[in-house]
């Protein structure tokens, strides 16, 4: 059977390749006017809208790794299985942490975090022993 710290790392990677694969064929098969039907990523220019995409993800992990920061920098809550994933400002923050006090504790830096406009807290208590 697969321990409940397994489970939880192979969700956070679902939701990670899921995330990353909506966005790299979000689109296939769509009409780009003024490129002859080509699109972008077949063109030799980037479309403006493949370079927003770009810096929409680059935003995004700036954000994440500002949020991770700041939960770390005031100490008292365990990172070690504790993700964090940010798209246009919602934050949402994943994994477990040993005690309750630091599922509330992490959701109140991540929130106060300039660029953060809501958390989802998936936090869960890590059970001793991996279950």
């Amino acid at each position: 059977m697969k321990t409940r710290k397994t489970h939880i790392w192979l969700m956070m990677a679902a939701l990670t390749l899921v995330a990353a694969m909506s966005t790299a064929y979000a689109d296939e098969d769509k009409n780009y006017p003024g490129t002859d039907g080509a699109s972008p990523a077949h063109s030799a220019q980037p479309s403006s809208h493949a370079v927003a995409r770009k810096a929409m993800r680059s935003a995004d992990r700036t954000l994440s790794r500002g949020v991770r920061k700041a939960i770390a920098k005031g100490g008292g809550v365990d990172l070690t299985h504790l993700g964090v994933v940010a798209r246009s400002g919602r934050v949402t923050l994943v994994g477990s942490v040993p005690e309750n006090d630091q599922i509330a504790l992490a959701a109140q830096r991540a929130q106060s975090v300039a660029g953060v406009t809501d958390v989802a807290n998936r936090l869960s208590i890590d059970m001793p022993g991996g279950h």
